[in-house]
């Protein structure tokens, strides 16, 4: 009977996908590969009975998994990066040749990222006189940015890759991406930080389940001061369509 089930189940995937599964049948036939014996059906249901729905599940713990009467480890461990490999794929469609050249591919780089976590995290990407990103960092995690050690990280982070730019983006879990006052006085606060260092902070944007708010756009971002060339080399480097200036 069992073997009967994922023959059927795998038929059913093969021709429509996983659109008309329920939640548990999503999870039943992601267990098969690690479970080919037994039926997976009871710990398809434990594992949303323990964490009450799919996206909960895939973003539940390792540890927290393996709670779960019958998870496998490999699963335990294969499942929490699934997410990751998602965003990984859809951060790198969002990019055009490793580069971020507008709000538009910000807000699409950022909503990959964290737009659909359920706390609040603030990223920092990290870009070099050309444009292209050198590295993203995550800055801060369950709370906004606003204290002087979490700025002054990002300056030092900045001063570490040798940026020449910063674009942050910060999730917010409740759906509204008005930036709060606290958002915009942090945002003026790290650019004024910057700006002495050699390096432009080009905007900061609020993204929620992929709708976004840039702080540049909306004209609530007052820091972008007298700046030069990014491009020493004399490629330009613009940012939505401006030149974007440092002494560096």
């Amino acid at each position: 009977m069992g073997a009967g089930r994922r023959q059927r189940m795998r038929e059913k995937v093969h021709l429509n996908g996983i659109e008309g599964l329920a939640p548990h049948e999503i999870l039943e036939f992601m267990l098969y590969p690690y479970v080919p014996q037994k039926d997976t059906v009871p710990i398809a249901h434990a594992l949303l009975d323990e964490f009450g729905s799919l996206d909960n599940v895939l973003h539940a713990s390792e540890d927290a998994l393996l709670n779960v009467p019958g998870m496998p480890k490999l699963a335990a461990l294969t499942f929490p990066q699934l997410r990751h490999i998602v965003t990984r794929a859809a951060t790198d469609a969002a990019l055009d040749r490793g580069k971020i050249t507008d709000a538009a591919s910000a807000a699409k780089y950022f909503n990959a990222l964290i737009g659909g976590e359920k706390i609040e995290k603030t990223v920092a990407v990290f870009l070099t006189n050309r444009g292209k990103i050198i590295c993203t960092r995550e800055m801060n995690s369950g709370t906004p940015v606003e204290t002087d050690v979490e700025i002054r990280k990002i300056a030092s982070a900045a001063l570490n890759t040798n940026a020449a730019a910063v674009i942050l983006g910060h999730n917010h879990p409740s759906g509204d991406v008005t930036p709060s006052e606290s958002d915009v006085r942090s945002t003026e606060f790290i650019g004024k930080i910057l700006s002495p260092l050699g390096v432009a902070l080009l905007d900061h944007l609020v993204v929620s389940g992929g709708n976004y708010h840039s702080m540049l756009r909306g004209g609530t971002f007052g820091v972008r001061g007298e700046r030069s060339s990014l491009n020493e080399s004399g490629a330009p480097f613009t940012y939505d369509g401006e030149d974007m200036t440092t002494e560096r």
